[in-house]
Protein backbone atom coordinates (compact mmCIF):
# COMPACT_ATOMS: atom_id res chain seq x y z
CA UNK A 1 0.00 0.00 0.00
CA UNK A 2 1.59 3.40 -1.14
CA UNK A 3 0.47 6.90 -0.05
CA UNK A 4 -1.33 7.15 -3.43
CA UNK A 5 -3.40 4.59 -2.84
CA UNK A 6 -7.12 6.13 -2.07
CA UNK A 7 -9.80 4.15 -0.06
CA UNK A 8 -12.99 5.24 0.98
CA UNK A 9 -13.40 5.28 4.74
CA UNK A 10 -17.89 4.43 4.87
CA UNK A 11 -19.38 5.60 8.61
CA UNK A 12 -22.28 4.00 9.06
CA UNK A 13 -25.08 5.57 11.57
CA UNK A 14 -27.76 3.30 12.74
CA UNK A 15 -30.42 4.34 15.10
CA UNK A 16 -28.53 3.50 17.92
CA UNK A 17 -25.86 5.65 17.07
CA UNK A 18 -28.31 8.57 16.31
CA UNK A 19 -29.76 8.19 19.43
CA UNK A 20 -26.74 8.14 21.42
CA UNK A 21 -25.52 11.23 19.26
CA UNK A 22 -28.74 12.91 19.49
CA UNK A 23 -28.24 12.28 23.59
CA UNK A 24 -24.47 13.73 23.24
CA UNK A 25 -25.17 16.98 21.54
CA UNK A 26 -28.28 17.54 24.14
CA UNK A 27 -25.96 16.93 27.04
CA UNK A 28 -23.19 19.11 25.41
CA UNK A 29 -25.50 22.25 24.60
CA UNK A 30 -27.65 21.91 28.52
CA UNK A 31 -24.13 21.95 29.60
CA UNK A 32 -22.62 24.97 27.77
CA UNK A 33 -26.12 27.04 28.55
CA UNK A 34 -25.94 26.10 32.17
CA UNK A 35 -22.66 27.35 32.84
CA UNK A 36 -22.88 30.60 30.65
CA UNK A 37 -25.80 31.35 32.53
CA UNK A 38 -23.87 30.62 35.76
CA UNK A 39 -21.04 32.64 34.64
CA UNK A 40 -23.34 35.93 33.99
CA UNK A 41 -25.24 35.69 37.05
CA UNK A 42 -21.61 36.46 38.92
CA UNK A 43 -20.03 39.16 36.34
CA UNK A 44 -23.18 41.39 36.53
CA UNK A 45 -24.82 41.02 40.10
CA UNK A 46 -28.28 43.26 40.27
CA UNK A 47 -28.56 46.68 41.51
CA UNK A 48 -32.40 45.40 42.65
CA UNK A 49 -30.63 43.17 45.17
CA UNK A 50 -28.13 45.05 47.37
CA UNK A 51 -28.09 42.38 50.08
CA UNK A 52 -26.88 38.66 50.42
CA UNK A 53 -27.50 36.05 53.49
CA UNK A 54 -24.24 34.52 53.84
CA UNK A 55 -25.06 31.66 56.21
CA UNK A 56 -27.86 31.00 58.46
CA UNK A 57 -27.25 28.83 61.61
CA UNK A 58 -28.19 27.59 64.74
CA UNK A 59 -26.51 28.37 67.88
CA UNK A 60 -24.11 26.05 69.38
CA UNK A 61 -25.85 22.67 67.93
CA UNK A 62 -28.00 21.47 65.93
CA UNK A 63 -30.50 18.48 67.82
CA UNK A 64 -33.04 20.03 70.30
CA UNK A 65 -35.71 18.79 72.91
CA UNK A 66 -38.92 20.13 73.12
CA UNK A 67 -39.19 22.91 75.76
CA UNK A 68 -35.71 24.07 74.46
CA UNK A 69 -34.95 27.64 72.99
CA UNK A 70 -32.92 27.56 70.00
CA UNK A 71 -31.23 30.69 68.33
CA UNK A 72 -30.75 31.14 65.13
CA UNK A 73 -28.50 33.24 63.34
CA UNK A 74 -28.33 34.97 59.88
CA UNK A 75 -25.55 36.60 58.71
CA UNK A 76 -26.01 39.93 55.94
CA UNK A 77 -23.33 41.08 53.79
CA UNK A 78 -24.08 44.81 51.83
CA UNK A 79 -22.66 44.71 48.25
CA UNK A 80 -20.13 47.53 47.33
CA UNK A 81 -21.28 47.91 43.65
CA UNK A 82 -22.52 46.73 41.04
CA UNK A 83 -22.04 45.96 37.23
CA UNK A 84 -24.45 48.43 34.92
CA UNK A 85 -24.93 47.77 31.31
CA UNK A 86 -27.78 50.21 30.80
CA UNK A 87 -27.76 54.12 31.76
CA UNK A 88 -24.17 54.61 32.79
CA UNK A 89 -22.19 55.20 29.86
CA UNK A 90 -18.99 56.97 29.44
CA UNK A 91 -18.27 57.53 25.58
CA UNK A 92 -15.12 58.14 24.52
CA UNK A 93 -13.19 58.77 20.93
CA UNK A 94 -11.84 55.43 19.10
CA UNK A 95 -9.58 54.82 16.09
CA UNK A 96 -11.74 54.20 12.66
CA UNK A 97 -14.02 52.01 11.76
CA UNK A 98 -15.82 52.28 14.75
CA UNK A 99 -15.19 56.31 16.27
CA UNK A 100 -17.42 55.95 19.32
CA UNK A 101 -16.58 53.43 22.15
CA UNK A 102 -18.74 52.58 24.65
CA UNK A 103 -17.17 51.99 28.01
CA UNK A 104 -19.39 51.09 31.46
CA UNK A 105 -18.25 51.07 34.65
CA UNK A 106 -19.33 49.77 38.58
CA UNK A 107 -21.62 51.82 39.70
CA UNK A 108 -21.39 51.43 43.88
CA UNK A 109 -24.11 51.68 46.44
CA UNK A 110 -23.43 54.81 48.38
CA UNK A 111 -26.80 54.63 50.42
CA UNK A 112 -27.05 52.37 53.14
CA UNK A 113 -30.00 50.25 53.56
CA UNK A 114 -32.36 49.82 55.88
CA UNK A 115 -33.96 46.08 55.65
CA UNK A 116 -35.66 43.43 58.05
CA UNK A 117 -35.05 39.52 58.49
CA UNK A 118 -37.65 37.23 58.13
CA UNK A 119 -37.79 33.42 59.24
CA UNK A 120 -39.83 30.89 58.63
CA UNK A 121 -39.34 27.70 60.97
CA UNK A 122 -41.21 24.65 59.08
CA UNK A 123 -41.57 21.32 60.58
CA UNK A 124 -40.59 18.09 58.29
CA UNK A 125 -44.04 18.22 56.59
CA UNK A 126 -43.42 21.39 55.62
CA UNK A 127 -45.76 23.17 57.86
CA UNK A 128 -44.99 26.76 58.69
CA UNK A 129 -44.49 26.30 62.93
CA UNK A 130 -43.88 30.21 63.07
CA UNK A 131 -43.00 33.14 60.96
CA UNK A 132 -40.66 35.81 63.02
CA UNK A 133 -39.13 39.34 61.89
CA UNK A 134 -36.35 41.40 63.13
CA UNK A 135 -36.67 45.15 64.33
CA UNK A 136 -35.55 47.65 61.51
CA UNK A 137 -31.32 47.93 60.76
CA UNK A 138 -29.71 49.74 58.87
CA UNK A 139 -26.79 48.23 56.87
CA UNK A 140 -23.53 50.33 54.95
CA UNK A 141 -21.79 48.59 51.99
CA UNK A 142 -19.23 46.73 52.67
CA UNK A 143 -20.47 45.55 56.26
CA UNK A 144 -21.54 42.39 57.41
CA UNK A 145 -24.08 42.26 60.44
CA UNK A 146 -25.17 39.33 62.11
CA UNK A 147 -28.84 39.38 63.13
CA UNK A 148 -29.91 36.68 66.01
CA UNK A 149 -33.41 35.19 66.70
CA UNK A 150 -34.60 33.09 69.75
CA UNK A 151 -37.75 30.25 69.31
CA UNK A 152 -38.56 28.18 71.97
CA UNK A 153 -39.95 24.97 70.86
CA UNK A 154 -43.16 23.84 71.85
CA UNK A 155 -43.90 21.25 74.12
CA UNK A 156 -46.34 19.46 71.52
CA UNK A 157 -43.94 19.44 68.66
CA UNK A 158 -43.27 16.69 66.12
CA UNK A 159 -40.24 15.12 66.49
CA UNK A 160 -37.99 15.15 63.14
CA UNK A 161 -35.77 17.56 60.99
CA UNK A 162 -36.77 20.85 60.95
CA UNK A 163 -36.35 23.52 58.18
CA UNK A 164 -35.17 27.30 58.72
CA UNK A 165 -35.92 29.50 55.76
CA UNK A 166 -33.90 33.34 56.29
CA UNK A 167 -35.24 35.96 53.74
CA UNK A 168 -34.13 39.81 53.69
CA UNK A 169 -37.09 42.13 52.99
CA UNK A 170 -37.12 46.04 53.24
CA UNK A 171 -40.70 45.98 55.03
CA UNK A 172 -43.29 43.24 55.97
CA UNK A 173 -45.94 42.53 53.28
CA UNK A 174 -47.61 43.93 50.89
CA UNK A 175 -44.81 47.08 51.32
CA UNK A 176 -42.03 45.22 51.83
CA UNK A 177 -39.90 43.84 48.70
CA UNK A 178 -37.14 41.29 48.79
CA UNK A 179 -33.29 42.94 49.17
CA UNK A 180 -31.36 39.37 48.44
CA UNK A 181 -31.48 37.54 45.57
CA UNK A 182 -31.93 34.40 47.43
CA UNK A 183 -33.28 33.14 51.32
CA UNK A 184 -30.67 30.53 52.78
CA UNK A 185 -31.74 27.71 54.71
CA UNK A 186 -30.74 25.49 57.94
CA UNK A 187 -31.87 22.24 59.28
CA UNK A 188 -32.20 21.37 63.15
CA UNK A 189 -33.47 18.00 65.10
CA UNK A 190 -35.98 18.11 67.33
CA UNK A 191 -36.49 15.01 69.85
Amino acid sequence: MSLSDEKEIVIVLDAKRLIALGILIALGVAVTYTYIQALFAFIAPSQKYPLRILEVKTQGKTTFSRGETVTFQVKIEMAVGYQTPYGYYYWYYCPPPEYYCEYYYWNYFVESKTYRVIIAIMDGEKRPMKVMMSSSMTITRGEIQTVSFDWTIPAGAATGTYKVRAMAWSGWLPDGVALAPEAKETSFTVT
